[in-house]
């Protein structure tokens, strides 16, 4: 992982996973057309895919969850 003041000198995506709340840090930084691209892009091995793929997987873990309650 970067130090923060690597990050500020570094253009691009950083996308941490805290494992134990599933929580996410996304950072970004970039010029405007940069990051609108990254945005919007839903190739398979891009941010937002990784979401999604993400999402649903929370969702099934929420599944699980309350059907065992």
């Amino acid at each position: 992982m970067l130090e923060e003041g690597e990050y500020q000198e570094e253009w691009g995506v950083f996308l941490d996973l805290d494992p134990d709340t599933r929580v996410w840090d996304l950072r970004a930084r970039g010029n405007a057309a940069m990051l609108l691209f990254i945005l919007m892009d839903v190739s398979p091995m891009s941010l937002i895919s990784k979401l999604i793929d993400e999402s649903k997987f929370d969702a099934a873990i929420k599944g699980f969850e309350f059907e065992g309650e």
